[in-house]
């Protein structure tokens, strides 16, 4: 007999992830702090939380963008795994 799964049964045991791809270029901070900050306040992170999560996202962020060739693209992903949120740029 064959297995089966639900698209709710495998949403279940994998976290969503929201990947994004901008332009390496310091016009696009302001997209990567506006995401981090929906993702927070949609799983219910406190204020103080959003805040630290938008500050880490602005300063990795500007880190990688400076460093980065001219016309190279920054990845960014969002993970939620509650109570954490898993945060990836490159």
């Amino acid at each position: 007999m064959a297995k089966s799964a639900s698209i709710e049964s495998a949403r279940d045991h994998n976290p969503p992830v929201v990947e994004l791809r901008v332009e390496a270029h310091p016009d696009q901070l302001a997209v990567l702090r506006a995401v981090a900050a929906a993702i927070a306040l949609q799983h219910d992170f406190d204020l103080d939380t959003v805040a630290d999560v938008k500050l880490a996202v602005d300063e990795a962020a500007t880190r990688l963008i400076m460093g980065a060739p001219e016309d190279a693209i920054l990845a960014c992903s969002f993970r939620v795994a509650l109570p954490l949120l898993h945060i990836s740029l490159s």
